[in-house]
C-alpha cells in the first residue's frame, strides 16, 4: 500500500536509495578492491603543503605509514626515511601555507568573475583592499585589451598547484618526499565506481526512468547482481 503522507513517502523515498551508497561507501572502506586505494589516496594527500601544515605530527605519521599498502613502501627504510625528513618538511609547508594565505601584486591567479556561473579566468594582482569583505583589484586579458575588476577575496584562488613541482625545488633538502612524491605522481584517481553507482540511481529515479516506481528490494538484489560479482 502506497504511503498515506508526505512523511511517508519521504521514508520510502529513503528507504528506495539508501541502499546504493552504503553498498558503494561499505565497499570502499572494507573490501580489498577498494580499501587499499583508498588509503594510498589518504598517505598522498599529506603531500601538499596546505594539508600537511594543517595537521599534527603525529596524524602525519599515520597517514605516512599508510602507504605501506604500495609495494615500493612496504619496507621499513623507505617509511623511516620520510618520517626522517618529516619535522623540517612540515615546518616548510607552514612557511608556504603562512606564504599564500594573501597574494602580492603581480601574482598570477584565478578568479571567478561570475558568481553566478563560476567561470575562473586567469588574471594577475595589480592591488589588495582590505575594506569591507576584502577583495583584490585583478587585471585580465579581454579580446587584446586590459580589464581590470574588483574581485572579492573568496573569488580569487592560487593557479592550479603542482605538488611533484614543489618538492622537485626542494629535492636536494627533502630527497625522500621528492621520491615518494614521483612514485604518487603516477596515481591516476578514477571515479568509476561512483559513476557506476549514480548511473544506477539515474536509472531508477531520474524523470524518465526505466524503473521508476521500483522497490527497495528489487534495487538492492540488481546491485548485488551487477556491481558485487553475483554474489546476493
Amino acid at each position: 500500500m502506497p504511503p498515506q503522507n508526505a512523511q511517508g513517502w519521504v521514508q520510502y523515498a529513503r528507504g528506495q536509495v539508501e541502499c546504493a551508497p552504503h553498498y558503494f561507501l561499505r565497499r570502499l572502506k572494507d573490501e580489498d578492491e577498494y580499501a587499499p586505494q583508498m588509503r594510498l589516496f589518504e598517505a598522498a594527500g599529506i603531500f601538499h603543503p596546505r594539508t600537511l601544515a594543517s595537521v599534527s605530527i603525529e596524524e602525519a605519521r599515520r597517514r605516512l605509514n599508510l602507504l605501506r599498502v604500495h609495494p615500493h613502501f612496504n619496507v621499513d627504510p623507505a617509511i623511516e626515511a620520510l618520517v626522517a625528513e618529516l619535522a623540517a618538511v612540515k615546518v616548510a609547508a607552514v612557511q608556504w601555507s603562512q606564504n599564500h594565505t594573501s597574494f602580492e601584486a603581480g601574482t598570477a591567479v584565478e578568479a571567478k568573475r561570475d558568481a553566478r556561473f563560476l567561470l575562473r579566468t586567469k588574471g594577475k594582482i595589480v592591488s589588495y583592499a582590505a575594506e569591507g569583505e576584502g577583495g583584490y583589484l585583478v587585471e585580465f586579458e579581454d579580446a587584446g585589451r586590459k580589464v581590470q575588476e574588483n574581485i572579492r577575496a573568496s573569488c580569487v584562488g592560487e593557479l592550479p598547484f603542482s605538488v611533484l613541482y614543489y618538492f622537485k625545488q626542494k629535492k636536494a633538502k627533502f630527497p625522500a618526499w621528492f621520491a615518494a612524491a614521483k612514485i604518487l605522481a603516477l596515481m591516476q584517481p578514477t571515479s568509476a565506481a561512483a559513476e557506476r553507482v549514480f548511473s544506477l540511481l539515474e536509472a531508477y529515479f531520474a524523470k524518465g526512468g526505466r524503473r521508476g516506481s521500483s522497490l527497495a528490494d528489487l534495487i538492492s538484489t540488481t546491485i548485488k547482481m551487477k556491481y558485487h560479482g553475483r554474489k546476493v
